[in-house]
């Protein structure tokens, strides 16, 4: 069984704390999965809108699952109405905590915008003076992020908000 971490954008209007958090737990469990955690991050404003709608409750589950059940996982959520998006990643453990590789994290908003110019491009390797891997683990979370719209793409996001 491999380690994965699954964070969904549900829609606020369709939403019903109790119902939602059981109702994937559910479907988690029926698939021969073991749920490790659950982390409600709630109402948040999306960076830029989706299906026109610019705010969405996240929830993050981590789990331990096989990886054939997976794929039936990422079908059903893509089914679902009412999650707007979602995101399954593979966990790898690092039990080291306080490095730099494992602060480089997608959900690490604030951390991730220092390496972001004013126009939310991602800063060439020469200025970031990461390493090699660092700097692809960068601009992957980053990417991640920009998909779950923690981060907007660019800076026209913020101007159409407004």
């Amino acid at each position: 069984m491999i380690d994965y971490e699954i964070m969904i954008i549900l829609d606020p209007n369709k939403y019903d704390y109790n119902n939602s958090i059981n109702y994937y737990t559910n479907i988690i469990n029926d698939f021969n999965g073991i749920i490790l955690n659950i982390e409600n991050l709630g109402l948040k404003k999306l960076s830029y809108n989706i299906n026109k709608l610019y705010n969405g409750i996240y929830i993050i589950f981590n789990i331990n699952i096989l990886k054939l059940n997976i794929v039936k996982l990422k079908n059903k959520f893509s089914i679902d109405n009412n999650i707007i998006r979602n995101l399954i990643i593979k966990k790898k453990i690092n039990k080291n905590t306080k490095t730099l590789y494992n602060m480089i994290d997608y959900k690490n908003v604030f951390f991730l915008k220092k390496f972001l110019t004013e126009n939310f491009k991602i800063l060439p390797r020469k200025i970031t003076k990461l390493k090699y891997k660092l700097q692809k683990r960068l601009s992957k979370q980053i990417k991640i992020s920009r998909y779950m719209s923690l981060l907007p793409y660019t800076d026209n996001h913020y101007l159409l908000k407004t």
